[in-house]
């Protein structure tokens, strides 16, 4: 099995780890520490996920490249998803500063990052395909 999927809950963990102890540092709110934290744990969770679904048969239209598996293509959709979503919260956030929707796009952060470590640790238990010549 791959070295960075069999390791890669203790990096997430550590990735975690380190991002909670550095925000908490910080002279902010309680509620936008706990917001940029989840942001680290959607980014880690999808990097998670694209990482355990390299080159592994793709069920979703969108994310499956012409072979059938999950490579370049899918990474880069997936995260532009992502990336487009947090891009959307910062700019909210920024211009409507307000600790409820800090909460609220907190909450909806845990939520997919919970999805996608779910989608990843299921990935693993699906065997890779040998490329096809």
């Amino acid at each position: 099995m791959n070295t960075l999927i069999t390791n890669a809950p203790r990096l997430l963990t550590s990735l975690l780890l380190s991002l909670v102890l550095s925000v908490s540092a910080s002279a902010e709110s309680g509620t936008k520490r706990v917001f940029k934290a989840t942001v680290a744990a959607v980014v880690a969770a999808n990097t998670l996920d694209a990482v355990s679904s390299w080159h592994r048969t793709e069920l979703n239209p969108l994310l499956r490249s012409p072979d059938g598996r999950f490579g370049g293509r899918g990474i880069t959709i997936k995260s532009l998803l992502v990336g487009t979503s947090l891009a959307y919260q910062y700019f909210h956030l920024r211009h409507h500063a307000n600790p409820r929707i800090e909460r609220l796009d907190a909450i909806a952060n845990l939520a997919t990052a919970g999805t996608l470590t779910g989608f990843a640790i299921h990935n693993v238990t699906i065997p890779k395909q040998p490329p096809t010549r």
